[in-house]
């Protein structure tokens, strides 16, 4: 957020000087007073206006059932059987380890089943002839006992020595390469459902943001990618935890249906429609003074001879104006030229 705010400054403060040369350069020159002349100026009248508050974010497009996929055992990768982007099905094989060590444990612990079970079979009948107590036919059936689960266990593992697509749909990223070492658990490929077009776009917004948003908001969405089309969605979720990276809350907007083919990873600029009311004062670029952030500095004509500097509050922007939402409470008359000349109670002469 410190980031895209101090962006956004920058981008201000230079259009701030672009429009102050390009608006000098067409009207009468305007020699620089002396400090204690009046300061001619222009000034025009504030005025308040009203509008529903919207969101502007922007995000990647992903799925709802993003899947990092992994090895339950840890082995040498032996071979990956697709690459990022390729389409899966359900149950295709995606990877697989090497099998000579996992094999060998099946191996194992397919003959110390045979041998438990041999064991308890004769044990059995020795019991049947009274040949051995009950304590020796019980510690043989507790030995067949652990050696079917240690098969079990072998047979398993090595049922996820390799990986298997999950369900339809695309290879996102792929993290690992034949002859790497993985540990168990390790992500080594990452899938998601996008053939299924259960689309949907991630995006950031501020604490402010996200108090506004309560679920189900309609939103539209542009793509860099096709700029012909725009798109309608919801917002589907809203995290409730901020993320520590980005300093930012993630929603999610989910894509309502559409034939138009689309890719994960597209960037995407997501305009969210709420309820909300707000009021502001469109101030134009050449009046805003040392902006920061989202405050900065104009001036305002208290009578027909006197400046005084007002800091102010701004929540976005478009060609022409500012939107600030503080500090123009008791204003009348905002100076729009001659600013740079200017400080607190400075004499003026109003030229229009």
């Amino acid at each position: 957020m410190k980031n895209k705010m101090t962006t956004l400054a920058v981008f201000i403060a230079g259009l701030i000087v672009l429009l102050q040369s390009c608006t000098e350069g067409k009207s009468d020159p305007v020699s620089i007073p002396f400090t204690d002349d009046a300061v001619p100026v222009e000034v025009t009248t504030l005025k308040k206006l009203k509008a529903v508050k919207d969101i502007n974010a922007v995000g990647k497009l992903s799925t709802n059932d993003e899947t990092d996929l992994s090895f339950k055992i840890s082995g040498v990768v032996e071979r990956v059987f697709v690459n990022e982007g390729d389409p899966v099905r359900r149950g295709q094989m995606l990877a697989r380890l090497v099998q000579q060590e996992v094999d060998a444990i099946v191996g194992q612990s397919k003959e110390n089943y045979e041998k438990a079970k041999r064991d308890l079979e004769r044990s059995e009948k020795l019991f049947r002839d009274s040949v051995i107590t009950l304590e020796h036919l019980q510690n043989a059936q507790t030995a067949f006992d652990i050696a079917t689960q240690q098969l079990n266990v072998a047979q398993f593992n090595q049922q996820h020595s390799v990986v298997r697509a999950p369900a339809d749909g695309v290879v996102l990223r792929k993290l690992i390469n034949p002859g790497q070492f993985v540990s168990p658990g390790s992500t080594a490929l990452i899938t998601n459902g996008a053939t299924r077009k259960n689309w949907l776009v991630k995006v950031g917004v501020t604490d402010k943001q996200w108090a506004m948003i309560g679920g189900h908001e309609l939103a539209t969405i542009a793509f860099d990618a096709i700029p012909q089309r725009h798109f309608t969605g919801f917002v589907s979720r809203k995290s409730g935890t901020v993320d520590s990276q980005s300093g930012l809350f993630t929603v999610e907007i989910a894509l309502k249906e559409t034939d138009i083919q689309l890719a994960t990873g597209m960037f995407a600029e997501v305009h969210i429609r709420t309820d909300i009311e707000t009021e502001y004062w469109p101030v134009p670029y050449q009046a805003i003074l040392d902006a920061s952030g989202n405050r900065a500095f104009v001036f305002v004509a208290t009578d027909s001879a006197t400046a005084r500097m007002k800091p102010v509050v701004f929540d976005g922007f478009n060609q022409d104006h500012v939107f600030v939402t503080e500090g123009l409470t008791d204003a009348e008359k905002l100076i729009i030229t001659g600013s740079p000349y200017l400080s607190d109670k400075s004499s003026i002469t109003i030229l229009n």
